[in-house]
């Protein structure tokens, strides 16, 4: 049964990290970590929770449950290569790691509705000690190498996961750091949110960025994503609710603005990994958008006529917000869905677990 209605599921716990399990190209599954001190639920722990949308009675469960013993699940990155894989970091008192796990995965359609089946086995394979809380942590886009940079305040830490854990190499920042994404495009370069600006490394001489996109905005960054169909495409969120997107060779004047989209904070921003016409947002505002920034595409819409720099809030322009959703609680992250390109998933503080839908009006105007 298809629907194209928002589909809730609560966890019922504070929570802040959903990530789609990339290496699953065949079921929509997304992995859910919850995030509260210690103590505030009587006999309850933090948790990761896969989730998963059954198309067929439309309907987002619980099919694993893993305990996560290192407390609070601040940042989570299944792995691109291998389903099984997962870092996530957590804060505690004189200790800040990043933790690559290896979680059991559940094949057996009988076991997605058996509720004492749901508890499954993470295994620690690595940690990987950091100078202070780990604020991202992202997996290298290639097939070649199993390697994942960690994000920290004032650092970046790249490890090859092939070698035990061995840290390769590390850089200094000059600001504390907010944000990183890698080139899809050139996977030796990564993009990194300091202060207002945005500083290009290449890892191959990681000591000083080789380009600085300076004073981008007038707060400072909360997250970048780099476009997935063209290279040197860069889209930036921030505290003072703009999207903005940039080409990093001429990084003096946004390409594009998306204005009055957030009343406050965007905490995540994401392109669709397959139709880089479409982004998703979300902010401490309790919103989530799905915008179409169609001009500055792979494949614009020529149909519609371009009208500048700004994005616009009616159906006949290219570049437009399509939908808003409003949660309860502030939103920290949205993940785009690896099995199906029209499919998003949100999460509230409050662990509200949203699957929504691209609009198939949208869907049509991208695929005819």
């Amino acid at each position: 049964m298809y629907s194209n209605e928002n589909v809730e599921h609560s966890l019922n716990v504070p929570s802040r990290c959903v990530s789609s399990l990339v290496g699953d190209k065949s079921r929509n599954r997304f992995l859910v970590g919850t995030c509260f001190l210690p103590g505030t639920y009587e006999n309850q722990l933090n948790e990761i929770h896969l989730v998963h949308f059954h198309e067929e009675i439309n309907e987002l469960m619980t099919e694993a449950i893993y305990h996560h013993p290192s407390g609070e699940v601040w940042t989570m990155s299944p792995c691109l290569r291998k389903s099984d894989l997962l870092v996530t970091s957590y804060e505690k008192k004189k200790e800040n790691a990043a933790v690559l796990y290896r979680i059991e995965i559940p094949e057996n359609e009988e076991e997605f509705f058996n509720d004492d089946s749901k508890r499954k086995k993470m295994e620690e394979r690595s940690r990987l000690s950091c100078p202070s809380r780990v604020i991202s942590a992202e997996w290298k886009p290639d097939d070649i190498d199993l390697c994942v940079a960690t994000l920290c305040r004032r650092n970046i830490l790249l490890w090859d996961l092939n070698e035990a854990g061995n840290k390769n190499v590390s850089t200094t920042l000059s600001f504390d750091a907010c944000s990183l994404s890698w080139d899809p495009h050139s996977v030796h370069n990564m993009a990194c949110g300091y202060s207002r600006d945005v500083g290009i490394f290449d890892i191959r001489a990681f000591n000083s960025p080789s380009l600085v996109l300076k004073n981008i905005h007038r707060q400072p960054t909360t997250c970048l994503d780099y476009n997935p169909n063209r290279p040197h495409l860069l889209v930036s969120s921030s505290q003072d609710s703009f999207l903005k997107f940039h080409d990093i060779r001429n990084p003096s004047i946004p390409l594009r603005i998306c204005r009055k989209g957030h009343t406050h904070w965007i905490t995540c921003v994401k392109y669709n990994p397959y139709h880089d016409q479409l982004l998703i947002s979300a902010g401490t505002d309790s919103v989530v958008n799905l915008w179409r920034v169609s001009s500055i595409s792979s494949a614009p819409l020529l149909e519609l006529q371009d009208d500048g720099v700004n994005c616009d809030y009616n159906d006949s322009g290219p570049d437009i917000r399509v939908s808003t959703y409003e949660g309860q609680e502030s939103i920290y992250d949205v993940s785009w869905s690896a099995c199906d390109a029209w499919c998003y998933c949100s999460v509230g503080f409050d662990g509200c677990v949203v699957l929504h839908h691209v609009p198939s009006k949208e869907k049509y105007k991208i695929l005819l």
